[in-house]
């Protein structure tokens, strides 16, 4: 009898949801993850079906939602944040440093302008899953290894990665080969032999 009381008090209903770590969430995304939740009671939401709802979206890397009583819930998202723009030939779509998809270029607006771009002609590019291709996990590799080498303008560098082997780096004009692994080496070879031209 107590849980019936409880279930359908007007004190358990859910008054609202409180949202953290949302950045680039629109409103009506917020909405259809949360907005079934006002007017139910707390202990009877279906929290796991709206942590899907969450994950279904390309910027969600993870939610937690939480029950607060008497009457909020609490939401925290941990957003992907964009490494580089993915050319794939047929797109240009801003991808996480695990490759997974997010958007658009065109719908990310000033996320991308400072953006590296890796070049990949013909990947298959669904928003929210990973880009399956060995390539693309390379050149991430090297662009990771650039960021942490400094010096590099990341707006200015593109990664070509058809194959893993083939990988090359465009900068400045100019074209350097790099292939595939020993990223830190290769680019400390490549800043010797900058650094000695006249």
């Amino acid at each position: 009898l107590g849980y019936q009381w409880a279930a359908h008090s007007q004190t358990f209903q859910v008054a609202g949801v409180d949202v953290t770590g949302a950045r680039h969430l629109s409103k009506d995304e917020l909405q259809n993850i949360a907005g079934a939740f006002t007017g139910q009671s707390i202990f009877t939401v279906n929290l796991d079906e709206a942590a899907q709802r969450a994950r279904a979206l390309p910027w969600v890397r993870d939610v937690r939602l939480y029950r607060h009583l008497p009457n909020r819930i609490s939401m925290t998202l941990s957003e992907r944040s964009a490494a580089a723009v993915l050319d794939s030939g047929n797109g240009r779509f801003l991808i996480d440093d695990e490759g997974v998809v997010i958007v658009r270029e065109a719908a990310a607006g000033s996320d991308a302008q400072a953006l590296p771009v890796v070049l990949i002609a013909g990947c298959r590019t669904i928003p929210g899953q990973a880009v399956d291709s060995g390539a693309l996990n390379e050149a991430l590799a090297l662009l990771r290894e650039i960021a942490r080498r400094g010096g590099w303008r990341a707006a200015d560098v593109t990664v070509r990665a058809n194959s893993p082997e083939m990988l090359a780096v465009v900068y400045g004009g100019h074209e350097f080969k790099i292939g595939n692994g020993n990223h830190a080496e290769k680019l400390r070879r490549l800043g010797a032999i900058l650094a000695d031209a006249p």
